[in-house]
C-alpha cells in the first residue's frame, strides 16, 4: 500500500514518520529498510523511500442549503419566526413529493402524517451574527465543483454535516424538487456513501420522519426511526454518527411527550418564549444555544455513545465522531452547540486517546480548535455563505498516526481561527493505548533495534572501507620499510666480510730464519 519515492540529498536522514511506527496499532506490517547507495568517496547518498497512503479519505462539506431563490440580501433581516405550512400534511405528501421518495410511504404511495412543528425560524443559525448573503443556488454551484475536487482521492465516504436544503424551500413547498435536484449533483460523485448529519433547516424542510431521504445510499443505517449509527470505513478505526436534535423542538411534533419535554428544558434554561420575536434575547456566552433550533443528545443515546467507545478502547480503535452540533465552545459559535455538549465532552474524556476527531457542521463561520486532551474539532464553513467563485469543501485523509487536512476555498472564522486551517493533526496518546503488552512491547523495542542497526550498517560501510583501505596502505608501507631495513644490514655485513678478507690476504708471510 506505498508508492516507491526515490529521494536524494546530502548527507544522511532518516524519517520515521515514513515506516508509520505508532505503538498503537500492533502488530506491525513495516516496509523494508530503505536500501542505500554510497559512494566511498563522496557524500551524496541516495535513499529509496516509500511514501505510506492514507488508510482513508472522507470527503467534507457543510451546508449547502440549496433553493432555487435569488441570493439574500446581506443587510434584510428574515423575521426570526413564520408560520410555514407542514412539511408532511396529514393528507399525504406535499404537491411535488413523488410518492417512492419518502421511506415510510404506505401501500398506497401515502406517507404517514408526520407534522412538524409549525413555529419555524427561517433564517440560519447565525443570521443576526454572520455578516454576508445566503446564495442558495450557489451552494449547489459548490457541490458540483466538490465532486470534482473529490474524483482526485478515492474517498471511502463523503459526510455532508447537515442543512443540505434551505427552509425557504418549505414556505414554497418545493422541498422535493430542491432534494431531486440535489441528488442530481450528489450522484455524479464516484463515492456513493454518503453520511448526512441533518440540521435544522432539514428538518424544517423534510421533518423528521423522512431525514433518511438525504442520504439513501449510506451505509450503517440505524434500525427504525434511530438517526445515531456507527460503521467501519477501515481495519482499526469507527465513525460514530450522532443524531444532534434528538433533544429538540424540530423534531418531534407538537403535543408528543418528546416535544413537551423539549419545551420544559427551554423554559428553564431561557427566559424567552420560543415564539418571541428573539427567542435569544438577554442571553450570553454559551447560554445561547438554549433556542428554539438548538438540540441535545438524550439519555439513550449518550448511554449508547459511551458503549461504542468503550468498545473501540477494548478493540483499540479509533473514533471520528460526526455530529450537526458541536461539543467545544472554542470550536463553534455557542448557537451551534449541543444542549448538553458538556456531558457529550466528559464521555470523550473518559476514553482518552480513542477519538481523534469530532466534525460538526452548524457554525456557518467555519473553525477548528483542540481540547486538552489532544481531540481534534472541525467546523466547515457553509456553502451558502461561499461569495461568487468562492468554494467551501475539502478531504480529511486518516493515517495510522496523524490526520490530514486539506480544505479548498473559504478560511475559518478570522475572530477565533486566524491562523486559517491545519494541515496536520496528530492524533492524541494516553497512557491505556500506548501500553503494549510484554510480548508486544518487546517485539517492538527489538524491531526498533533491528533496523536501526541495519541503517547504522548502511550508514558506517562507506567508512569502513574507507578505514579498511588506509589500514592496509599503512601494512604495506611499514613491510616495505622492514625489508629496506633488512636489506641494508644484510649489505653491511658482506662490506665488513669483504673488508676484513682483503686485510689479512695483505700481510707478508714469517721468514724461516727467524721463526727458527
Amino acid at each position: 500500500n506505498a508508492t516507491p519515492l526515490r529521494i536524494g540529498h546530502i548527507g544522511y536522514y532518516f524519517n520515521t514518520e515514513d515506516y508509520a511506527l505508532s505503538p498503537y496499532t500492533l502488530p506491525l506490517s513495516l516496509p523494508a529498510p530503505p536500501m542505500m547507495e554510497a559512494d566511498a568517496y563522496s557524500s551524496f547518498v541516495s535513499v529509496d523511500m516509500e511514501v505510506l497512503k492514507p488508510l482513508f479519505c472522507v470527503g467534507l462539506i457543510s451546508s449547502t442549503q440549496y433553493a432555487d431563490l435569488d441570493d439574500e440580501l446581506p443587510a434584510a433581516r428574515v423575521d426570526t419566526l413564520a408560520h410555514l405550512p407542514p412539511a408532511v400534511s396529514t393528507d399525504g405528501l406535499a404537491a411535488d413529493a413523488p410518492a417512492a421518495a419518502s421511506p415510510h410511504a404506505t401501500a398506497d404511495g401515502v406517507a404517514a402524517a408526520q407534522p412538524v412543528t409549525p413555529f419555524i425560524v427561517v433564517s440560519d443559525e447565525h443570521a443576526q451574527h454572520v455578516q454576508g448573503a445566503r446564495r442558495f443556488r450557489h451552494g449547489l454551484e459548490v457541490l458540483k465543483r466538490a465532486v470534482l475536487y473529490w474524483r482526485e482521492h478515492r474517498l471511502a465516504f463523503i459526510a455532508h454535516l447537515g442543512n443540505v436544503l434551505a427552509s425557504e424551500n418549505a414556505a414554497a413547498e418545493a422541498q422535493w424538487s430542491a432534494l431531486a435536484r440535489y441528488h442530481e449533483e450528489a450522484g455524479r460523485a464516484e463515492c456513493k456513501q454518503w453520511h448526512t448529519t441533518a440540521g435544522a433547516h432539514d428538518l424544517n424542510c423534510l421533518g423528521a420522519a423522512q431525514l433518511g431521504a438525504l442520504a439513501p445510499n449510506r451505509a450503517g443505517n440505524g434500525e427504525g426511526d434511530v438517526r445515531h449509527y456507527a460503521f467501519s470505513p477501515s481495519a482499526g478505526w469507527r465513525v460514530v454518527v450522532l443524531d444532534a436534535f434528538d433533544v429538540s423542538l424540530l423534531a418531534h411534533p407538537p403535543g408528543s411527550a418528546a416535544h413537551s419535554a423539549a419545551l420544559e428544558m427551554l423554559a428553564r434554561e431561557n427566559p424567552n418564549s420560543p415564539e418571541a420575536a428573539d427567542p435569544l434575547a438577554g442571553l450570553g456566552g454559551v447560554a445561547r444555544r438554549f433556542g428554539p433550533r438548538g438540540g441535545g443528545i438524550g439519555p439513550s443515546q449518550l448511554e449508547w455513545l459511551q458503549q461504542q467507545l468503550s468498545a473501540a478502547s477494548e478493540a483499540r480503535e479509533r473514533v471520528l465522531i460526526l455530529c450537526h452540533l458541536g461539543c467545544l465552545p472554542d470550536a463553534c459559535e455557542p448557537e451551534a452547540l449541543l444542549f448538553n455538549y458538556y456531558e457529550v465532552a466528559a464521555v470523550l474524556e473518559e476514553h482518552k486517546g480513542v477519538v481523534a476527531c469530532v466534525i460538526s457542521g452548524a457554525d456557518g463561520t467555519g473553525c477548528y480548535a483542540r481540547d486538552e486532551h489532544g481531540v481534534h474539532h472541525l467546523t466547515p464553513c457553509a456553502a451558502v455563505r461561499c461569495e461568487v467563485n468562492e468554494d467551501s469543501f475539502g478531504v480529511l485523509q486518516v493515517y495510522d498516526d496523524q490526520l490530514k487536512l486539506s480544505m479548498v476555498g473559504m478560511p475559518p472564522s478570522s475572530k477565533r481561527r486566524p491562523q486559517g486551517w491545519p494541515e496536520s493533526l496528530p492524533l492524541p496518546q494516553s497512557a491505556t493505548l500506548a501500553t503494549a503488552p510484554f510480548a508486544d512491547g518487546f517485539a517492538w523495542s527489538l524491531l526498533i533495534v533491528q533496523m536501526w542497526l541495519s541503517f547504522m550498517h548502511t550508514l558506517m560501510s562507506p567508512m569502513l572501507r574507507l578505514l579498511s583501505s588506509s589500514s592496509a596502505a599503512e601494512a604495506s608501507a611499514s613491510d616495505d620499510a622492514a625489508a629496506s631495513a633488512d636489506a641494508a644490514v644484510a649489505s653491511r655485513q658482506k662490506a665488513q666480510t669483504r673488508s676484513s678478507e682483503s686485510s689479512a690476504s695483505a700481510q707478508p708471510p714469517p721468514d724461516g730464519d727467524e721463526q727458527a
